[in-house]
C-alpha cells in the first residue's frame, strides 16, 4: 500500500533480503517521518531508493551565480545550495536508527541519464550495534514531489567489520612517541646534526605558522584560522626549537577545539557537517595531540580530549557511512580518500586508548583496504588527488605508520606507491620544481609530501625520490591557489621530519645530489590512467594528454561510487602544450560549469562531447565510453614518435559520428602535427577550438594563431580533405569558482571553422616554435 506524507514525499514497502526476502511495510509517523520495522544481527545496513521526480520542481537545482565575480551565469543542477552554506537541494532525510539520531541522508548528485528520466537515486548504510528488531524512521528535510519507485534494505555489500588486530600496543604507536621527552630529545640532537637540512625548513614553517596564520581562533574564512594541524606544529616548535609560548598556544588549541560543537561545516543541516575533511583532519592532529601533550594537559582537559574524540570518531564513521554517496563511499576521489585516511590513522592510534576505537579500527582498515585496491596501477596520480602529491599521499603516510606499527603490515608491500616515483620523474621539471601535466593549472608546483618521498628512498633506496625531497627542501617562492596547498606544504614538514633516514638518504644520491641532465626525451604512455607524456628538453617543449576515465580504467571498476566514477568537462583528446616550461596551449578553469568549449577539442554543429550540458564542479556516475589512446610509439634514436586517439564514443550518437581519429606526430623537430580524420553520416558543421591564456599572449593572424610572446607557438591548419576553415579569435567564458589554478586571468581560444559543412574532415594542424 502506498503512503502519502503531506510534504510530498511518497514511500512504497520496502523490500528486505536480510536473512531471506520480504516485503515490509512502511508506515508513518505524526511528524511526517517514513518507518520501517526490521529484524538483523549486528552488523552494516544498506538501504537504497530510487524515485520518481517527475513533479519535483527542477529549477530548484539551477542558481544564477554571481558570487567570485561570475555575471548571473545560469548554473546547475547543484546538489547542494552555494548560497546558503551548502544546505542540500537533493531529497534529503534525517535518519534515526531505534530513535537515534544518525544525520542528515542526501540522494546522490544526480546524473545524466537521471536528469533526462526525471529521476533521482541514493545510497546510505548506518551501523546496527546489537542483534533483534530495529526501526528505521527518514523524517523528509524539506516538502518535495518526489515517489519511492523502489527501496531495498540489505546487508552492507561493500563494507564490513573485520576482525580486530592483535591486541592493543598503544605505546607501540608513532602518536605515542610524542609523548616521551625522551624522543624530544633524541629530535633535538638530530635536528643539530642529521637531519640538519631540517633546520631551517622547519624554521620557516613556524614563522609562517605565527605570520600568515597570525594565531587567530577565529575563523576568517578558513584561511588564516588556526587548525588542528597547528597544534602539533606548535608541539615541535616548543621541543625542537625553543619557540616562546609555543606550548601554551598548543593547549590552548587543544582546549578550543575540544570545546567545538562542530568539527566541519558549522550548519547542522549543511554538506560536512561533523563530518568529511573538516572533522577528520581535526581528529587526527589531535588524536595525537592526546599522546603527545598528555602529561602536560592536566587531568581535567585530557579527559575532555578524550571524551570529545570518542565522540567525534562515533559520529565520523555514522557520517561515513550515511554519505554513501558522497565523499563517505568514493574511495579515491578527493574527500573519501584523504577524509578516511585521516581519520583511520587517528582511530588506530587511539586503539586501547578509548574503547569506541575497536569499533572504527574493525571499519576502517578493510574500508582503507577497498582505497588501496582501486589505486591505479601505473603509478599516476589522478585527477580525484588533483595530480597533487601532498593530497595524494600525506595522509596515507600517517595512516601507513600507524598500521604498520599496530599490525606490522605495510601497505606500500600492497599496492603501487612506488610507481609514483616514476610519474613524478616523467612529468617534473626539476629546475623549476613545478609539474607539467594535463588540467588543473597544467603546471603545477610540486608541494608537501616530504614523508612520502623520505619513505620511497629509505624502502627501495630510490635516488628520484630522494632528490625531489631535497628540490622540495630548498627556499623558493610558490604561488598557492588553495589554503590546503599551503598548509600541506608547511605542516607537511614536520611529518617529513620524522620519516628521513640521512643515511638512506646518503646511500640513495651516493653522496651528492643527482641534477637533471639538459637531454631529456621520452614519450611515456600510463596506460591504466590514459595518460601520454612527450617530453624533449633540447626542444624546450612537453606535451600532455589524457583521455579515459576520470581517476583511470582500474578505479572506475573498483568503484560504482557516483564520486569515483565522476566526469571532468567533457574534452577527450584535449591537450596542453609547454614551452621553456610556460603552459601556451593550456586548460582553461572550469569550476563551475564543465562544456567542450572549454577545451582544446571539436564542435559539430556547435555541440560537444557527451555531457557538455555545462554541469557544475563534476559529472557523477560518468559512463566509460569507450575513447582512448589506441597506441603510443616512440623511437628514443630520433627522438621521434606519435600517439593515436579513438575519440569516436566520445561523442553524442545522435550526431551520428562514424569515425573520429586524433593523431599526435613529435618530428623530433620544432614541430609536432595534431591531424585529426572525422567521418559523419551526413554533412555536419566542424569547428577546431585551440586554448591559450591571455596575459601570455593568444593573437591571430590571417589562419595563422600565435600563442605566447617569447617563446612563440605558431598553430597553422592544413585541409587535407573537407570544407576549407576560417579563423576567429574568442574569449573563453569561464564561470568561476572560490578558487581558481590560473588565479582567475582569463582564457582566449582560436576556433578554425569549416566554411560549410562536411560529412569527412581531414585536417591537420602544424604546431611549430
Amino acid at each position: 500500500m502506498e503512503l502519502v506524507a503531506s510534504q510530498g514525499h511518497r514511500a512504497q514497502a520496502v523490500t528486505c533480503t536480510i536473512g531471506g526476502t520480504a516485503s515490509l511495510p512502511v508506515r508513518r509517523r505524526g511528524d511526517e517521518a517514513l518507518c520501517v520495522r526490521f529484524h538483523a544481527p549486528a552488523g552494516l545496513y544498506q538501504l537504497a531508493v530510487v524515485a520518481d521526480a517527475s513533479r519535483f520542481n527542477w529549477e530548484e537545482l539551477y542558481i544564477p551565480l554571481t558570487l567570485y565575480g561570475n555575471r548571473g551565469q545560469r548554473t546547475g543542477p547543484w546538489d547542494f545550495d552555494l548560497l546558503r552554506q551548502h544546505s542540500p537541494l537533493v531529497p534529503s532525510y534525517w535518519v534515526e536508527l531505534d530513535g537515534r539520531r544518525i544525520g542528515l541522508w542526501f540522494f546522490e548528485r544526480v546524473s545524466l541519464p537521471d536528469i533526462e528520466s526525471r529521476r533521482f537515486r541514493g545510497k546510505t548504510a548506518f551501523h546496527v550495534r546489537g542483534a533483534g528488531e530495529h526501526e528505521l524512521a527518514l523524517t523528509p528535510y524539506r516538502p518535495m514531489e518526489i515517489e519511492w519507485m523502489s527501496a531495498r534494505l540489505e546487508m552492507d555489500p561493500e563494507d564490513r567489520l573485520a576482525a580486530l588486530p592483535c591486541a592493543a600496543r598503544p605505546a607501540a604507536m608513532p602518536a605515542a612517541r610524542w609523548g616521551q621527552e625522551r624522543f624530544w630529545g633524541e629530535r633535538r640532537r638530530a635536528l643539530a646534526t642529521t637531519h640538519s637540512v631540517y633546520r631551517e625548513p622547519l624554521r620557516r614553517a613556524v614563522d609562517w605558522l605565527y605570520s600568515e596564520k597570525k594565531m587567530d581562533l577565529a575563523v576568517d574564512e578558513g584561511r588564516k584560522s588556526s587548525t588542528a594541524e597547528d597544534v602539533l606544529l606548535l608541539t615541535a616548535a616548543h621541543h625542537l626549537l625553543g619557540r616562546e609560548g609555543a606550548l601554551a598556544r598548543a593547549l590552548e588549541l587543544v582546549e578550543h577545539f575540544t570545546a567545538m560543537p562542530y568539527w566541519g561545516n558549522p550548519k547542522t543541516d549543511g554538506y560536512s557537517h561533523n563530518g568529511d575533511m573538516g572533522a577528520a583532519q581535526t581528529f587526527r592532529p589531535l588524536a595525537t595531540a592526546f599522546h603527545a601533550l598528555g602529561g602536560c594537559m592536566g587531568d581535567g582537559l585530557r579527559d575532555r580530549l578524550r571524551a570529545k574524540l570518542a565522540h567525534q570518531g562515533d559520529i565520523f564513521m555514522d557520517q561515513a557511512l550515511l554519505n554513501r554517496d558522497y565523499w563517505g563511499g568514493s574511495l579515491l576521489q578527493d574527500h573519501g580518500w584523504t577524509s578516511l585516511f585521516a581519520w583511520g590513522a587517528g582511530a588506530l592510534s587511539l586503539y586501547g586508548v578509548t574503547p569506541e576505537a575497536e569499533r572504527w579500527v574493525s571499519y576502517v582498515i578493510p574500508r582503507l583496504d577497498r582505497a588501496l585496491a582501486a589505486m591505479p596501477r601505473d603509478g599516476a596520480i589522478p585527477h580525484s588527488s588533483y595530480f597533487s602529491l601532498d593530497y595524494y599521499t600525506e595522509e596515507v603516510m600517517h595512516y601507513r605508520n600507524a598500521l604498520r606499527a599496530l599490525t606490522g603490515r605495510d601497505v606500500f608491500d600492497e599496492a603501487p606507491f612506488h610507481p609514483v616515483i616514476e610519474w613524478l620523474h616523467t612529468v617534473l621539471d626539476e629546475r623549476e620544481c613545478a609539474q607539467w601535466l594535463y588540467g588543473h593549472g597544467d603546471r603545477l608546483p610540486l608541494t608537501g609530501g616530504y614523508a612520502f618521498l623520505n619513505a620511497m628512498t629509505a624502502k627501495y633506496g630510490d635516488a628520484r625520490a630522494a632528490r625531489f625531497h631535497r628540490l622540495l627542501l630548498e627556499p623558493r617562492a610558490v604561488h598557492f591557489y588553495h589554503s590546503r596547498q599551503r598548509s600541506n606544504h608547511y605542516h607537511g614538514l614536520l611529518s617529513g621530519f620524522m620519516e628521513y633516514d640521512p643515511e638512506a638518504d646518503r646511500r640513495a644520491l651516493g653522496g651528492a645530489p643527482e641534477t637533471p641532465g639538459d637531454g631529456v626525451a621520452h614519450l611515456k604512455h600510463f596506460p591504466d590512467s590514459g595518460v601520454a607524456h612527450y617530453r624533449d628538453d633540447r626542444l624546450g617543449a612537453a606535451l600532455a594528454l589524457r583521455c579515459g576515465p576520470y581517476a583511470g580504467r582500474h578505479a572506475w571498476l573498483s568503484s560504482a561510487c557516483p564520486c569515483d566514477r565522476l566526469g571532468d568537462a567533457p574534452g577527450a583528446g584535449h591537450f596542453v602544450l609547454f614551452l621553456s616550461g610556460q603552459p601556451l596551449l593550456v586548460t582553461p578553469d572550469s569550476p563551475y560549469r564543465l562544456n567542450t568549449f572549454l577545451r582544446s577539442c571539436l564542435l559539430v554543429d556547435g555541440r560537444g562531447q557527451y555531457g557538455d550540458t555545462g554541469y557544475p564542479m563534476s559529472i557523477p556516475s560518468f559512463p566509460m565510453r569507450g575513447e582512448e589512446i589506441e597506441s603510443v610509439q616512440w623511437d628514443a634514436a630520433a627522438r621521434a614518435g606519435r600517439v593515436r586517439l579513438n575519440l569516436r564514443p566520445a561523442y553524442p550518437e545522435e550526431l551520428g559520428m562514424a569515425l573520429y581519429l586524433r593523431e599526435f606526430v613529435f618530428t623530433g623537430e620544432r614541430r609536432i602535427l595534431c591531424r585529426d580524420e572525422v567521418l559523419f553520416d551526413r554533412p555536419r558543421q566542424m569547428a577546431w577550438l585551440f586554448q591559450g591564456q591571455r596575459e601570455r599572449g593568444v593573437a591571430l593572424a590571417g589562419l595563422c594563431a600565435h600563442f605566447g610572446r617569447g617563446p612563440t607557438l605558431r598553430v597553422t591548419p592544413r585541409r587535407v580533405e573537407g570544407p576549407a576553415l576560417t579563423a576567429t579569435l574568442r574569449e573563453t567564458e569561464v564561470v568561476w569558482g572560490y578558487s581558481s589554478t590560473a588565479h582567475f586571468k582569463p582564457f582566449d581560444h582560436v576556433r578554425y571553422e569549416g566554411v560549410e559543412p562536411a560529412r569527412r574532415g581531414v585536417m591537420e594542424f602544424e604546431l611549430t616554435w
